[in-house]
């Protein structure tokens, strides 16, 4: 139930690593422990359709150089999060 915008803010607040990003009303402000953050992204298991790690919340993968962290929604909502990059992607879909 949110907006592609609120998943963009969502995104943004672990891709910067629990500090609320600039634009945000908490701006600066610590406000998701960034233990946390660490805690989520590690993979705790693995899907046995995709071979996906997963932690608490999040999906991850190794793309190129790069680690993906992915949030994966109902109905193929998405919120992508390659934080060496300084990257946040949303996707939403009506299917």
């Amino acid at each position: 139930r949110m907006t592609p915008r609120e998943m963009l803010r969502f995104g943004a607040l672990f891709e910067h690593g629990g500090v609320a990003p600039p634009g945000t009303p908490d701006a600066g402000r610590q406000v998701i422990p960034r233990a946390w953050i660490d805690s989520s992204w590690t993979p705790r298991g693995r899907s046995g359709y995709s071979g996906e790690a997963y932690g608490y919340g999040w999906w991850s993968r190794p793309t190129g150089a790069h680690t993906v962290h992915f949030a994966w929604g109902y109905g193929g909502q998405f919120v992508f999060v390659v934080a060496a990059l300084d990257l946040v992607v949303v996707a939403t879909s009506a299917s």
